[in-house]
């Protein structure tokens, strides 16, 4: 009998089929199996048709890949799904992942001279800011912002606020724009990993030889994300009731729907970006300090039913944190939460005009879903016919091409 795992932050993926007889680690060998047709409308979450929930399915039709809650125990031709165990309440989470990100931080200082800090203006990377400033480390860094889509004013100006007041405390100040062009750029030229990572992969190719830290998975370590709503409903539907429409930082409050069919933890994914593979480029080091294999590992042993629902609607850990590590000095600096930061794949439209049209095509020796590949056909035709393709669209394109390449 063997036991295997997927990592949280694991890029390679255990497949299982879905009949529980076949264990894949090698997804190479699936290249030509039939493929999931949701894969045509979504497939930001490669090699999951959607990261949160295991239960859709992977891009292989008959393949799935079980979360990191899973152990996979393979005996013969039987394989048995086994749940990390609950062991940890909500304060002893908080506590042991304030003293490993402080722990990881206090490393690549060491190791480093200088560490750029990729600024949100989000709550993530204000959490990681508390630490440099509560560790005496504004000297040695650099503070980098990027923008993919419009701000808000008022999100606009605390970014501004934030970076000039710590701007004579820093090593560097840095700001730059990511664009469709851009998006294009890497579309043409790169790899569906550095498509899925555009904004990221555009910093790295613009600054060399630096040492990076970010948010990066803070909304599942500092817990501000919808499923850990639904993981606390389902066995406290009465918690809802605590729920007004207050303003908190994040917006869930206000579109959460808590009657939809939920998901349990267990089964949604923890990896959003396959982020490290983009170490390397012009010599640049990636450091996820928030979001670490022992952090995603306590998150699994985290049991919810020592979790207010509130704490995860205003973002209690990350304020916490931020409070042991700086009081109250960075509060006035938090507006509610922006999830098309970044690297994130909400719907924008890029010209047609900017893309390598020899490269815009899917490949035909897969084992294709025939409605699914009518759509995506449809899509690329339609996009001659209009001048511009979504960014989604190009996502899938680009998954089928990489999965033909395998």
């Amino acid at each position: 009998m063997a036991i295997y795992q997927n990592q949280d932050l694991s890029i390679n993926r255990i497949f299982v089929s879905n009949d529980l007889t076949q264990l894949i680690t090698d997804m190479a060998e699936l290249k030509h199996c039939a493929l999931n047709p949701l894969l045509y409308y979504s497939s930001t979450g490669f090699p999951v048709v959607d990261r949160n929930n295991m239960n859709k399915g992977s891009v292989f039709k008959d393949y799935f890949i079980p979360t990191g809650a899973w152990k996979i125990q393979k005996n013969n031709d039987q394989i048995n799904l086994i749940g990390v165990e609950k062991t940890l309440s909500f304060t002893q989470y908080v506590d042991l992942i304030f003293e490993n990100i402080k722990s990881q931080i206090q490393n690549i200082y060491k190791d480093h001279k200088t560490v750029t800090l990729f600024y949100s203006g989000g709550i993530d990377s204000m959490v990681v800011l508390s630490y440099i400033i509560s560790l005496g480390l504004l000297s040695r860094t650099r503070l980098l912002h990027y923008q993919n889509t419009p701000t808000s004013q008022q999100e606009k100006y605390l970014i501004t606020q934030l970076l000039e007041r710590f701007s004579n405390q820093v090593q560097e100040v840095d700001r730059f724009e990511v664009t469709v062009k851009d998006v294009a750029d890497i579309f043409n030229r790169g790899s569906l990993s550095d498509l899925l990572c555009y904004s990221s992969k555009t910093i790295f190719s613009k600054i060399n030889q630096q040492a990076i830290i970010t948010g990066h998975h803070g909304n599942q370590i500092l817990l501000h994300k919808d499923v850990f709503v639904d993981e606390i409903l389902l066995s406290r539907p009465d918690e809802w009731n605590k729920v007004g429409k207050q303003k908190l930082y994040t917006d869930i409050n206000f579109r959460y729907d808590p009657t939809r069919p939920k998901v349990k933890i267990d089964d949604c994914y923890m990896l959003i970006k396959p982020w490290e593979n983009l170490c390397g480029i012009n010599q640049n080091v990636f450091f996820n300090v928030l979001g670490s294999s022992t952090t995603f590992e306590y998150l699994r042993k985290l049991d919810f039913s020592t979790v207010d629902v509130l704490s995860i609607l205003d973002a209690q850990v990350a304020r916490e944190i931020m409070n042991r590590n700086t009081d109250d000095l960075l509060t006035e600096f938090i507006e509610t939460e922006d999830t098309t930061m970044g690297d994130s794949i909400t719907p924008f439209q890029v010209p047609l005009d900017f893309l390598d049209k020899s490269i815009l095509q899917i490949p035909t020796d897969l084992h294709h879903d025939a409605n699914g590949l009518e759509y995506i056909q449809t899509q690329i035709d339609r996009a001659y016919n209009q001048g511009y393709i979504y960014i989604n669209d190009l996502v899938t394109i680009k998954t089928l091409n990489h999965i033909g390449q395998l």
